[in-house]
């Protein structure tokens, strides 16, 4: 019995449906700009369908942001401009805890290697002024 592989389709994301259908690419993945969610495949047939069945059912998003007009690509742009934004909240976060991190353990290896308590007060010195330096 001989084993036929099924070949795999790869779907990638098209800059076209970030002003068709306010979807942006957010990390390899196929993000809608006004509500947040994604798709689960990036094809054209899901993004047309979240689009029009969420924000478009009735019609309103084409009469407020008539398609090809500046007043959609301006109301786009504020949209990836607020995603970002609220991406970048969890980044900084993550920045700040890691060099919190990377402090304390650098104080730890130098109190561990003068082999002094922490209420030595000039180890301590010593170890904030070399995080300091390194910030």
């Amino acid at each position: 019995m001989s084993h036929v592989k099924k070949e795999v389709k790869t779907y990638h994301f098209h800059s076209q449906w970030e002003v068709e259908y306010f979807f942006v690419d957010s990390n390899g993945k196929c993000v809608c700009s006004v509500c947040n969610r994604s798709v689960s495949l990036p094809k054209k047939a899901n993004v047309e369908r979240h689009f029009k069945s969420t924000h478009n059912a009735d019609g309103k998003f084409d009469e407020l942001y008539p398609p090809n007009s500046t007043l959609r690509k301006e109301y786009l742009k504020k949209l990836k401009v607020e995603l970002k934004g609220q991406q970048d909240v969890y980044t900084k976060a993550t920045s700040l805890n890691e060099a919190a991190t990377e402090a304390s353990e650098h104080v730890a290896r130098i109190i561990a290697k003068h082999k002094k308590p922490y209420s030595d007060g000039e180890i301590m010195k010593q170890a904030l002024k070399e995080v300091a330096d390194k910030s």
